[in-house]
């Protein structure tokens, strides 16, 4: 018998592998009553459908929420800025020009005042020494009411001008501020409306409880932004200012008169009790010559004298207090404009943060 060549058996021992290895994989398959090998590990039970609703539900209000509180924050942010734009632009008004013309306008009154034409000449000076006898004497007020018209017209009366000037100032200014905040509470109410159209499409209770708390807010706002805002800025003081000042710069001219004659004056107070000048005590007051007449023949030629110093030193006196007092008017009107510039800016942004605290509060309250 011839030997089989190398080659055949090779071949042959290929065969049966391939055999082999088909018959293994055939076997190790499972049939229609086989049993798989499980890998190692846990698998998760089958969700219901109605819970996947409820968790997109929770997740869509849980969005709509955080966009509602970045959304109102967002607009705190820009309106806080638009009030920084407007005090910026009302500060650039100071010091306003057409006030600066009325308050030079008092310091000419000032002058005038203060010089021979006003109170300073030696008639006027011998009258007013006159009516200050006659007020202690009688318990009057005849020196006051004297000098009051005059400092009305040449200082007071400028002085209330630019005064007026700033307070128009600051009603535009406040009315500007006003109009932003109640831009704001407006939008924000718009906001929270759109948040609560989202929210209602939702089932969920604390989804409804959420609408309804915002519902709430934004019928607040719409009915009575306007008077919140308006009751949050004080009134001015202007008017509080104008008192003060004409008060102040009266009593200023009269207790320099007062100091200035006070000497003549008690001369001429005592020639009356002597009964050297009856028209003091008794009669009308003079004026013009016959006040220097009274003083002549009431033998008081010494007090004459007195006088006519008083008109060398009181003019400069006098018209140097009136003007320190006019320039301090004006300082304290500067500075009450510019404080008030930050205030009602502040009482501003204070209502926006409160409207902004509503939402969050409205929305974490549904959460507790």
């Amino acid at each position: 018998m011839r030997k089989l060549p190398k080659l055949f058996w090779a071949c042959s021992a290929i065969f049966v592998v391939v055999i082999a290895v088909a018959l293994f994989v055939r076997h190790a398959r499972p049939g229609p009553g086989g049993t798989e090998i499980d890998v190692p590990g846990v698998k998760a039970p089958p969700v219901a459908e109605s819970e996947v609703k409820e968790l997109q539900k929770k997740r869509a209000r849980e969005i709509a929420e955080k966009k509602l509180i970045a959304d109102v924050e967002l607009r705190l942010e820009k309106f806080n800025g638009d009030l920084s734009a407007l005090v910026e632009k009302y500060r650039k008004m100071l010091p306003l020009s057409r006030a600066d013309e009325y308050f030079q306008q008092s310091v000419e009154g000032g002058s005038f005042i203060a010089s021979k034409e006003g109170l300073c000449g030696f008639k006027c000076c011998v009258s007013l020494a006159y009516k200050m006898a006659y007020d202690k004497i009688k318990d009057t007020d005849r020196t006051g009411e004297a000098i009051e018209p005059l400092v009305k017209e040449k200082i007071s009366a400028p002085i209330e001008k630019a005064i007026g000037v700033y307070a128009k100032w600051s009603e535009d200014y406040k009315r500007e501020l006003q109009k932003a905040a109640q831009v704001f509470a407006l939008d924000i109410a718009a906001r929270g409306q759109k948040f609560s159209e989202e929210v209602m499409l939702l089932s969920e209770a604390d989804a409804k409880a959420a609408s309804a708390a915002i519902d709430k807010f934004v019928g607040e706002v719409e009915s009575h932004a306007s008077e919140a805002v308006i009751a949050m800025v004080e009134a001015g003081v202007e008017m509080a200012l104008i008192k003060t000042s004409y008060e102040t710069i009266k009593k200023l001219v009269i207790a320099i008169a007062t100091k200035a004659l006070e000497s003549s004056a008690a001369r001429i107070g005592t020639a009356a009790a002597a009964g050297a000048g009856t028209a003091v005590a008794d009669g009308p007051l003079p004026i013009g010559d016959a006040i220097g007449a009274i003083i002549v023949v009431g033998g008081l030629a010494w007090t004459a004298y007195e006088i006519y110093n008083v008109t060398k030193k009181m003019p400069d006196e006098m018209r140097d207090q009136i003007i320190v007092d006019i320039r301090k008017t004006r300082s304290a009107l500067m500075t009450t404009a510019q404080d008030n510039l930050e205030k009602d800016r502040e009482a501003c942004l204070t209502f926006a943060k409160n409207q902004t605290n509503t939402i969050v509060a409205s929305l974490k309250g549904n959460k507790k």
